[in-house]
């Protein structure tokens, strides 16, 4: 049965939903994801925050500093910053997406946004604890080339955008520019 099955086309009908459904939205049988999809999935969505906390309890960030030096920044990171941000809250376009109502729009531009924010947030972080920490800690390279990846491969795993991948980049340019 393996050898019939594509990853992204839907277990009865045959069409290719996508690597991103579950559901088929033409018939909405199950589609067929690899083990090694799924698991992906999981690790791009727990992966950031999990690193991200960690590296700012290890690192313990002086965020008194950061903001000293965020007051006495040129306008270039905040450029930067509002870039980014403006980047990460635009609409996500829906051509391609094959939904069945109003609500599963909603949903998908919901995941979208909220998987970039998550994204960002967490590569935010990780870039204050790199920046601007307290004490040295090794294995904070460790902690922060986990991040990276999955921020780098989100858009192949989940509905986040590659405009997510280049805000985040952004905000962390901002951030670690200081």
């Amino acid at each position: 049965m393996k050898s019939v099955l594509k990853t992204g086309a839907c277990v009865s009908c045959g069409r290719w939903s996508g690597r991103r459904y579950r559901e088929c939205p033409y018939c909405g049988e199950r589609v067929w994801q690899p083990l090694w999809h799924r698991a992906g999935l999981w690790a791009v969505r727990g992966v950031p925050p999990a690193a991200a906390a960690l590296l700012v309890l290890l690192a313990r960030p002086d965020l008194p500093a950061f903001a000293r030096a965020w007051r006495a920044a040129p306008a270039v990171p905040g450029l930067l910053l509002a870039s980014g941000v403006g980047l990460l809250l635009l609409p996500p376009p829906d051509d391609e997406a094959v939904v069945s109502s109003r609500r599963e729009l909603a949903l998908w531009r919901a995941e979208a946004l909220l998987g970039g924010g998550l994204l960002a947030a967490s590569a935010a972080a990780s870039a204050i604890a790199m920046t601007f920490p307290n004490e040295s800690v090794p294995a904070r390279w460790a902690l922060v080339i986990p991040v990276a990846l999955c921020v780098c491969v989100a858009p192949y795993f989940c509905r986040v955008l590659w405009s997510s991948v280049v805000a985040v980049a952004l905000v962390v340019l901002a951030l670690a520019g200081l």
